[in-house]
Formats: C-alpha cells, structure tokens, sequence
C-alpha cells in the first residue's frame, strides 16, 4: 500500500495503520507480544557485547477485508541482508518441494522456465533443474546466494526486477512464492511484477500458512517479524484486484508448518475452481463472527504462553532442559514465555556455534554429555521427524510439546 499507511517510528521500524491487502484504517489489535528480538537473527559471541536489535510484536484484524498484519513491520534490509533459515536442511520440506517439482512436471512434461521469488538456498531450483526445467532465482540474502548452486539474481523481489528478467530472459511459465508472500510489505507491487513475468498460461503457485489454521492450532509462534500478513482467500482476493490476476485453485497441506495453503495465479480474469469456492464459503463463515474469534485466539495465546512457562519450571532443578530445532517458532515462544533452556540442538551448520536471539540460548550440533532428561520440540510442526532425530542421537528422555496446548509425549 502507499507510504500514509505506516508511520515511522525508528530508521528501521514502522506503524502500520492501513491494511496492506485493501487500504482499510479501522484494524483492530488482538495480541501483543512484547518487544522481541528478531526469531531468525542468531549472533555470534562478538553480537553479545552489543546491543540487541528489538521491535514491537504485535497482530491486527481488518474488518474490511479479514487480514491479519503486524502492527509493526521491520525494514527487509535488517531481516533479510543476512539469513539463517536454509531450506535445503529440512528433510521434511526437501519432500515437500520434490512433491511440487513431480506435480508441476507431471502436469507440464515439456521444459517449463520456473523463476522462484525468494529462493533461499536454491534447492527446489535445483530439483527443476534435474526434472530438465529452466531455471532463476531471485534472493536478497547474500550468504544464501553464495552457496546456492543454480542461477539466482540478487535482488528483492519488484517490478523493475521483475521487467528485467522479461528482457533477458523469458516470460516464465511457472513462478514460484513458498513462504514468501507473509512476508511482503507492498504487496500490490508483489504481485503487479509477478503478473508482468507469467507467460499467458503461465502460473503462479504461492504458499504460505493460512490464517484458519493458525487460529484452530492455536499457533501464535507463527507470529513473527518476517510474517508481517497471516493470509486467507479472502484477503488474497482484495490483494490481487486490479493486479491483472486471478486466484484459480487452491491446495491444502494441514500438515505443513502447522497448516499451509498453496494458491494458484494466473492471468486475466478466470473462473475459481470449486476447492476455492469451498474454501472461500468457510473463510465467510468465520468472517461474519466479525472480531470474536481473533481476541478468543489472543486469549487463548496468552494462556498457552503462561502455560508452556509453568511446564518448563514445574521441572526440577536437577534435570537438565534442552529444546530441539533451533526454529525461530521456537525463538518467539521462548521469547514471549521468558523461558530459558541449557541449550538447542539444531543441525543447520548456518546456526551451530551461534546463541539464539533474544534469550542468547547456545545452539549446538547434536546433544552434550550428560544427555538431557527434557527436550522441548520447538519445531513442533515436525514432531514426529524430530523425535526420530533426538532419539537416533541417544536421547532417552521426555519430550514436551508446547503447541497446540504443553504436553509430554
């Protein structure tokens, strides 16, 4: 949305008072999270002897349009120049992307040009790559640039870059947005350069969690300074008016981060499929409950919060504490129930060696003699592979659960 929608606050944090997907001013907040440091933003021993940057954490309704935003949104610049989240070392979502990469080719055998916003590490390219696609990545991330090993514009995703790759290369016929579109701040800008790309019988296929599972999951670890929107299809349909798109289908994957929808652009103006239409007529129905069931999920968060806390203290001092999957899920909740741990395990080499953000929690590569009594499955959404990780590395204990509700399993 133009710049009257924010008011700025420091260089490097604004207010937003406008609706990013229709321009409306009446948004009501629902949860407050504190001041948090940002859940991706692991520091070195150096980092410690310096101040830490923090931002406000809070979320907002729109009753125009049902958007859930951030009150506050952190400049990219500071987010995203330098990024320890890699794709490729999840063996879970390395699945995923292969499912999507055998689906899109099944459906498009002929060569296909595939351009991914947001790239990462460049690992699903990689996997067109071999399905005999061509390939472009566009990333801001430097280091994940660096080490990715298919071609890859650094740049933030926009127009000009957009109007670029149509010169020098080709329109695209498949674009690709995974966990990437929460994230945008100028969202019409987002999609006006993704439609300039597509091809006429082009598609765009964007993912990113949905907003109903995040309230029936109680997932308020998805909140964080890079999710800035928490999207449903109604919404989306506001965000993309005027653009030149049209959503044709949806997808859902209710076990992915806790629930993800996967959305299906394409240019002109296209009839919805029934899935859509489907998916629409529930996001309605909790539409017309207006307010409630976001403040009852801003309840239910702090409670859960509270909760977690009393779980982790209520164990005896002598047991030792750990968490597993240093995942910026895991630094928000943390961060939010105040609540500290011996260490985390996580096997991302970007991540081993450094402290987590906010609580300076030491990350390490596997578990430390003498094993722990409690790990604390921050990544809960992968509870199941992790908990065939932990106990291949020799962990004999309890785990604990923090969401949807504490429990041990």
């Amino acid at each position: 949305m133009p710049n009257e929608g924010f008011v700025i606050t420091s260089p490097d944090i604004t207010e937003v008072i406008r609706c990013r997907a229709c321009g409306g001013s009446d948004l009501i907040p629902y949860l407050d999270l504190g001041e948090q440091a940002l859940a991706n933003a692991f520091l070195t021993k150096e980092d410690l002897l310096r101040d830490e940057f923090k931002a406000p954490l809070g979320v907002q309704w729109c009753p125009e349009c049902g958007l859930s935003q951030l009150t506050h949104v952190v400049s990219p610049e500071r987010l995203y120049s330098t990024y320890l989240y890699a794709s490729g070392a999840n063996p879970a979502w390395a699945a995923h992307q292969q499912a999507l990469v055998d689906a899109v080719t099944a459906l498009r055998p002929e060569k296909q040009f595939v351009v991914e916003i947001a790239s990462n590490d460049g690992t699903l390219l990689e996997r067109f790559q071999a399905a005999g696609h061509g390939v472009l990545g566009v990333e801001p991330a430097k280091n994940l640039v660096d080490c990715s090993t298919v071609p890859t514009v650094h740049r933030f995703w926009s127009p000009a870059v957009a109007e670029g790759i149509v010169q020098f290369h080709e329109l695209a016929d498949v674009v690709v947005a995974q966990n990437v579109f929460g994230h945008v701040d100028d969202t019409r800008s987002f999609l006006q350069a993704v439609a300039r790309i597509l091809a006429d019988e082009g598609v765009c296929l964007i993912e990113c969690p949905h907003i109903l599972a995040l309230l029936d999951q109680n997932a308020v670890d998805t909140i964080y300074h890079e999710h800035l929107s928490y999207w449903g299809l109604r919404s989306l349909l506001y965000a993309v008016a005027g653009t030149g798109l049209s959503v044709t289908h949806v997808e859902a994957f209710p076990d992915l981060h806790g629930g993800t929808m996967r959305y299906y652009l394409q240019l002109g103006d296209r009839p919805m499929s029934r899935a859509a239409q489907n998916l629409l007529e529930r996001e309605e129905n909790v539409y017309r409950l207006g307010v409630g069931p976001y403040l009852n999920f801003g309840r239910r968060a702090r409670d859960i919060i509270r909760r977690f806390r009393e779980w982790v203290t209520d164990i005896p001092d002598e047991q030792r504490v750990v968490g597993y999957g240093a995942s910026a899920k895991g630094n928000v909740l943390l961060q939010a129930a105040d609540v500290n741990l011996d260490y985390l395990v996580d096997d991302s080499p970007l991540k081993a060696g450094r402290y987590s953000p906010g609580l300076h929690i030491p990350v390490v590569e596997t578990f430390q003699s003498p094993l722990p009594d409690v790990c604390v499955l921050l990544a809960w959404n992968w509870a199941e592979e992790l908990k065939t990780q932990a106990t291949a590395k020799g962990f004999r204990g309890r785990f604990l659960l923090p969401l949807p509700e504490p429990h041990y399993e």
